[in-house]
């Protein structure tokens, strides 16, 4: 039954990609002997077929995801060196990622942390906290900017150490468990991220390590991550839509 759902969704995003494609091209064709088709229109029609593009990847996810038994926690940088509308954009790709997922008390369990000098526990939720989508995706947005009143520092590690001992000790038997950790810099204390994160590693944890900006260490990113496919370099906060089906993928994937 899934087969043929997506079977017939593929096709029909590929008729509707064929069908802007076709516009495309007869704007092009009338303007032949005339002014060039109108730039804002062909804006349009590319915006819309990216929009088609888009929403053909997020299906797959979903697919991809549909019937998992996953508990999946994010710890998001809200350090002082990330500007207000930068952590928004953050906020804004985390739960484009969670939107996917079949959240529910048997399927997919989300928690999600925020720390700068120290973890943020008063907007900090644990896998039992939310138990639907809306939920969570209500806890994350409540998830507030603090980088002004974080200090100078970026406790990377001691955000990991607190997820693997307070947030992960409320998983299920059995059930996978990742870790997604986002960041825009380097840690404080790169040897305690390093430590921590091969603690977590040991106690079974799936990391997953995304650098945002120029200031980011692609070595400490391989420290935290459980392989180079789960490492995700990405070179400012608003090239993160491009990395949502990536991320999606190998958090889905994550065995």
């Amino acid at each position: 039954m899934v087969t043929t759902t997506t079977t017939t969704t593929t096709t029909m995003m590929l008729m509707r990609k064929m069908f802007v494609l076709m516009m495309m091209l007869m704007m092009m064709v009338m303007s032949v002997g005339k002014a060039f088709p109108d730039k804002t229109s062909i804006k349009e029609l590319l915006k819309d077929f990216q929009t088609i593009d888009v929403r053909a990847s997020s299906g797959d996810s979903n697919i991809l995801c549909k019937d998992d038994k996953l508990d999946i926690a994010f710890i998001i940088d809200t350090s002082r060196s990330i500007h207000a509308h930068e952590y928004d954009q953050q906020i804004e790709f985390v739960m484009k990622l969670v939107s996917i997922f079949n959240i529910s008390p048997q399927n997919i369990r989300v928690a999600a942390i925020s720390f700068g000098q120290e973890v943020v526990r008063d907007s900090a939720f644990g896998f039992s906290t939310h138990k639907t989508k809306e939920k969570v995706l209500a806890g994350i947005k409540g998830i507030v900017y603090r980088g002004r009143d974080m200090g100078d520092q970026t406790e990377t590690g001691t955000a990991i150490a607190f997820a693997r001992k307070n947030v992960f000790s409320n998983t299920r038997p059995g059930v996978k468990r990742i870790c997604v950790v986002l960041t825009d810099g380097r840690s404080t204390d790169p040897l305690q991220t390093k430590q921590e994160a091969s603690y977590a590693r040991k106690d079974g944890i799936k990391m997953i390590a995304v650098g945002i900006g120029n200031n980011v260490s692609m070595e400490e990113l391989k420290a935290i991550a459980s392989n180079g496919q789960l490492v995700f370099k990405i070179d400012s906060y608003e090239l993160l839509p491009q990395f949502e089906r990536h991320v999606m993928t190998q958090t889905c994937e994550s065995k």
